[in-house]
């Protein structure tokens, strides 16, 4: 169409390829009478309001190389859903729904400026290649897919539209960017299966929000930050690789945290539960807890290959438990305002595997324990230290309460 928009009135069937053009500025495609368009079909407007609309009925729909200046809609009921032969270029928003059939939604040549929604029948899968910054739909639309979900930036970061949803995918979910330090932000989902994040670069942070649904983290790797937050459980069901350090964090329903293949560099693990939520960690180098790390309930924490050691105060309601596995790897948790409410044990190996516990002003109780090296306990509280298990030290033990006149009392030591 040369000056106006083009339009259907009647289902059009072509075997062959199709190719729809509006030469007017904003002048649009709009082509919903359930179609019967079997080839590739290429949609070319102009203009920021010049959108394209195509329903292929429960025929798939293969899009050709375009170029939409405004919004493109696109939707079909077939098994084999929407997918793309070219380059798909959008410069509004991308809709793209398969109603039918578990259709199956595989875009990976898109060039979309704006948001982008995916929404699949029943189980169907959802894959999404953008050129440029992924933007899950916005404005209140989500992004809804009953099966697995796999988005890749190429160029840019992955992140909520403008307005903010909650996305929803009842299958697995891949998000990777391929731009160093690109990032991952994505807020108020309802993720199911297990997520796996993928950045590159110092600065290539990743933010997941998953609402109150458990939070299952598969085999991931972040160049920086990986920030964690669920109303539920925290998982992971593979290795993590963290780059910078590690926020995970459970706000609600007395969530716990269980990260037990975790590979978090130096920079530490800034971790908290809600209510009497318990928390596993288990780090593939040495574990260092970050300033205002609080659980309600019992922390185990293990090193694999080096020393626990802690940046700012440790609070822990419930018993705590650590523990490092190369030989004489030290545990040092010294900072004055910890506070280990309940009986901590210590384990260490190798003579000069030490572990030195800085209680401040709380009682120190500590459980069964086996240290290799030196033991050193401080309390300030009057109730001072004592032991409610076998405590087995291979160096010398330093027992000190620095206030309150509090007393020692280990009468299972060995």
């Amino acid at each position: 169409a040369t000056t106006g928009n083009m339009e259907d009135s009647g289902v059009l069937t072509i075997a062959g390829t199709s190719s729809f053009t509006t030469s007017a500025n904003n002048a649009d495609i709009t082509l919903d009478s359930t179609n019967v368009l079997t080839g590739a079909v290429a949609l070319n407007t102009t203009g920021s309001s010049g959108n394209a609309i195509v329903d292929n009925g429960t025929t798939a729909l293969n899009i050709a190389t375009s170029s939409v200046g405004g919004n493109l809609t696109l939707t079909s009921g077939n098994a084999s859903g929407i997918i793309d032969s070219g380059t798909v270029t959008v410069g509004g928003n991308l809709v793209a729904t398969t109603d039918a059939n578990n259709g199956l939604i595989n875009l990976n040549q898109l060039a979309v400026s704006s948001d982008i929604y995916f929404t699949t029948h029943g189980t169907g899968n959802a894959t999404g290649v953008n050129a440029s910054t992924f933007n899950f739909g916005s404005n209140g639309s989500s992004m809804t897919v009953g099966g697995n979900l796999s988005v890749t930036s190429t160029t840019g970061n992955i992140q909520n539209g403008w307005g903010g949803a909650t996305h929803t995918v009842a299958g697995t979910t891949t998000l990777t960017t391929s731009a160093n330090n690109a990032t991952i932000t994505l807020n108020a989902n309802t993720f199911t299966g297990a997520v796996s994040l993928n950045t590159t670069g110092a600065s290539g942070h990743a933010t997941i929000d998953n609402g109150t649904t458990a939070l299952d983290i598969a085999a991931s790797s972040v160049g920086g930050r990986l920030t964690l937050i669920s109303g539920n459980s925290i998982t992971d069901s593979g290795t993590v690789t963290v780059g910078n350090f590690l926020t995970v964090t459970t706000d609600a329903n007395n969530g716990m945290i269980n990260l037990d293949t975790l590979a978090v560099s130096s920079h530490g693990i800034l971790l908290s539960t809600h209510g009497t939520g318990n928390a596993t960690l288990v780090n593939n180098a040495g574990l260092m807890t970050r300033n205002g790390s609080a659980v309600g309930g019992n922390l185990s924490a293990t090193a694999i290959t080096g020393n626990i050691t802690q940046w700012g105060a440790l609070s822990v309601t419930g018993t705590s438990s650590y523990t490092t596995n190369a030989n004489n790897a030290d545990i040092v948790l010294i900072n004055q305002n910890n506070a280990f409410t309940g009986a901590v044990s210590l384990n260490t190996t190798g003579s000069t595997g030490h572990a030195t516990i800085d209680n401040g002003t709380t009682a120190l109780n500590i459980a069964v324990s086996s240290v290799g090296g030196n033991l050193t306990l401080t309390s300030g509280h009057a109730s001072g230290i004592t032991d409610s298990g076998t405590v087995t030290v291979g160096g010398n033990l330093a027992a000190t309460t620095d206030a309150n006149n509090g007393v020692i009392n280990l009468g299972t030591l060995a």
